[in-house]
């Protein structure tokens, strides 16, 4: 099982019980989708839970370049590289990923 279906699965989240209606390709699409959203907002929940902002928005700049990284080669993130791949195969431009 890949990175990002068993962060999707994991997450218990209502949305994510729709994902099975769908083709296992698409399935697998959406969940590197969520995955990533996910990964990103634990980053911005750490200051909602008392984290510090300074970083926090490191750890987002360091997150976003790493996304971009990506997009270009290989990272070790796995989450990232399938969402890569993800934007790739269904022509997903960047900027909706980034902003």
């Amino acid at each position: 099982m890949n990175s990002s279906l068993k962060i999707t699965q994991s997450s218990k989240s209502n949305f994510v019980s729709s994902f099975y209606f769908l083709s296992k390709e698409k399935r697998e699409a959406l969940s590197a989708i969520y995955a990533y959203c996910r990964l990103t907002d634990d980053i911005v929940d750490k200051v909602a839970e008392g984290g510090d902002l300074t970083v926090a928005k490191q750890e987002l700049n360091q997150w976003r370049e790493w996304t971009q990284r990506s997009f270009k080669e290989t990272v070790e993130n796995p989450v990232l590289n399938e969402l890569s791949k993800v934007a790739l195969k269904y022509d997903i431009a960047q900027k909706y990923i980034l902003h």
